[in-house]
Formats: C-alpha cells, structure tokens, sequence
C-alpha cells in the first residue's frame, strides 16, 4: 500500500490568520494597558469593565495562538485510500474513486469586493490545482459551512486548492490516484487455455 503524501499547506488559510495575526495581538495588548491603568480611568474602574477586560484579553489571546497553530493544520495530504482536505475546524475526505480529472487552472474568482481583493490579491493569477469531482462526498451546503468559499471550483464541481508549488501537489495527487486504480483494478479473466495442461 502507498505511504500518505506530503502536507501541501492551504495558502488561503495561511494568509486569513496571517490577517488576524496581528490584530489579535495589539488588542490583546492594548486591553492588557488598560487593565493595567484602569483605576486611574474613571471609565475602566468598575469591577465589570476590569472582567470585561479580562474575557477580551483572554479571548485575542486565545485567537492569536490559534492563528499560529492554524496554518499547520490547513493542508491538503494524499493517503492510499482517499484525498485528505484539512482544515483547522474541519477535515474532509475525498475518494480517488469520486475525482474525475486534476488540472492546472488560473486563479481568477469573478466580482471581487474591496476587502475581498485585499484578502485574494497574492494569489490573483497563479496556478492552482483543479481536483473536479463526480460529486462531492457531502452534501455542497454542509461543505460551503465549513470550507473557505474560494476552495471550490466555480465552473465544475470541485475544489481549488492553491498550495505553494501546484506541480508538485498534482504530481502528488495523480501518483496516488493511479497507484490507487492499479490496487482496485478487477483482476483479468481467466484464459480458457490456462486450464489446459
């Protein structure tokens, strides 16, 4: 049986908690000082505003460790059986048996927004692995829930994952897939002839 693939890290995810990264920090930061100096501000003295302080810290806190954790857990991974589509909040196989053809394609979502072309604009045009599927293993809704909205193919049923180096994730996935149909490949019929003695 094939030995898993490489982690082939999810760049969307990356840039998303290089985004929160920072903000998280500086409010972690900035609420820690006014903890710190609250009894002196007449606003932040009162035993509620020194708890609230206390969740808001905790809670960016919190949210700038997970945006350092994160990107390791955000990857796509070829096992013998399936392909591994991992999210730090969700992970999804796919059957070698569901995809239809992977192929090289231009990022280019349509009708970007302001802040959506800010969050995109590293990877606007790059190569990306299309992986288009006779259909997908969950029901699409479910997966448009969890899944980040620019990892699906928007002309064919699919996923769109931009990783680093796109040859080597297509190299990976169609090593896999044909290793893959060589193991569950029926068996040749039987000759007549082989009987015979």
């Amino acid at each position: 049986m094939a030995a898993s693939g490489k982690h082939h890290q999810l760049l969307l995810y990356a840039r998303l908690f290089a985004m929160l990264r920072p903000p998280a920090f500086f409010i972690a930061l900035l609420c820690g000082g006014l903890r710190w100096f609250a009894p002196r501000i007449p606003l932040f003295a009162s035993e509620l505003a020194q708890v609230l302080l206390l969740v808001v810290i905790a809670l960016c806190s919190l949210l700038f460790l997970y945006t350092l954790v994160g990107p390791s857990l955000s990857y796509v991974q070829c096992r013998p059986t399936h392909l591994l589509v991992s999210t730090p909040l969700f992970r999804l196989a796919v059957s070698y048996a569901r995809i239809r053809t992977v192929r090289p394609v231009r990022f280019a979502p349509p009708d970007l927004g302001w802040s959506q072309r800010r969050f995109l604009e590293p990877f606007l045009g790059m190569t990306v692995v299309s992986v288009d599927l006779k259909s997908f293993p969950l029901n699409e809704k479910l997966l448009r829930l969890w899944l980040n909205p620019y990892l699906f193919a928007g002309d064919a049923t699919g996923f769109l994952l931009l990783t680093k180096d796109w040859m080597a994730t297509s190299r990976d996935i169609d090593a896999h897939r044909t290793e893959w149909k060589m193991r569950n490949q029926p068996p040749p019929p039987a000759s007549p002839l082989s009987g015979l003695r």
